[in-house]
């Protein structure tokens, strides 16, 4: 399994589209910063509204008085939009291509054919996704801070917030494992590129919030509501403090859940699916 790993590794590091993941991951925050930046820069009149689409109303200028949008937005929000938004979207598509292109031109065939375990192929296939996965979070969450550092100033960094920040990014980004988790499997199972990538984004848009609270009505009579314990919503739930909450407990028991959940049903198709 060592040598599969390795070989998986090895493709991962030439991926074209982890590397272009990668640099998206970058532009991402930098844009976020951007945009926030440019957003102050208007409330305080030193540029025209409207400028590169960026435009406020009378109250958000009115509110200039009590300080800018980046004086009022902590880096922990900030780094809620990058995870929660744009950095969602570019892991699960990752994962998609990452997956299913492995089908497209036959290579999973050909490492089947020479006898090797189905279930030692899917899961370095797994295993090689989740740290691509965990190679963009990090950037995210470490260039989101070192930006935020340098548009805020370091007067705002002190231990608690160290510590906020860090409990914060760990719990969404294992949000995030677990829904690429997920697109794993589903991208295993579809083996469509096209298929894989718009359940990804469904999963990561709105619409899969929609289905559960839908699901939550059918089983309202039995005091049931699994939108508590759908990643995406729990996503927007994490607390940015006090992380001893009931929140929390649901946001470890729905990572396990659905990682677990994810890699069985993955492995289970996998050794009996053809290949083709």
């Amino acid at each position: 399994m060592l040598n599969l790993l390795s070989g998986e590794l090895y493709k991962l590091r030439k991926s074209k589209c982890f590397l272009v993941c990668l640099a998206l991951t970058v532009v991402s925050v930098i844009f976020m910063y951007g945009m926030l930046y440019l957003a102050s820069e208007i409330q305080q009149g030193e540029v025209e509204n409207g400028t590169a689409g960026v435009t406020m109303s009378a109250d958000e200028m009115d509110g200039s008085e009590s300080g800018t949008v980046f004086e009022e937005l902590q880096i922990i929000e900030v780094l809620q939009a990058v995870l929660g938004g744009f950095s969602a979207f570019i892991v699960v598509i990752f994962n998609a291509i990452y997956v299913i292109g492995e089908f497209g031109h036959g290579a999973i065939k050909n490492v089947v054919g020479k006898g090797c375990s189905r279930s030692k192929i899917f899961m370095t296939k797994y295993i090689s996704g989740i740290l691509g996965t965990i190679v963009m979070l990090v950037i995210g969450v470490v260039l989101n801070l070192a930006l935020g550092c340098i548009f805020k100033g370091t007067g705002s960094i002190t231990g608690a917030m160290l510590k906020d920040y860090t409990i914060y990014a760990l719990l969404v980004s294992g949000l995030i494992l677990a829904i690429s988790s997920l697109v794993i499997t589903i991208s295993e199972i579809s083996r469509n590129l096209a298929v894989g990538i718009s359940i990804a984004v469904c999963i990561v848009g709105g619409i899969s919030s929609i289905l559960f609270s839908g699901l939550d009505l059918v089983l309202e009579r039995f005091s049931v509501k699994p939108s508590q314990y759908w990643l995406m919503n729990l996503v927007q739930e994490c607390p940015f403090t006090d992380f001893g909450g009931e929140v929390v407990q649901r946001i470890i028991v729905s990572i396990v859940f659905w990682s677990v959940v994810s890699l069985i049903a993955g492995l289970c198709h996998f050794r009996k699916a053809d290949i083709k």
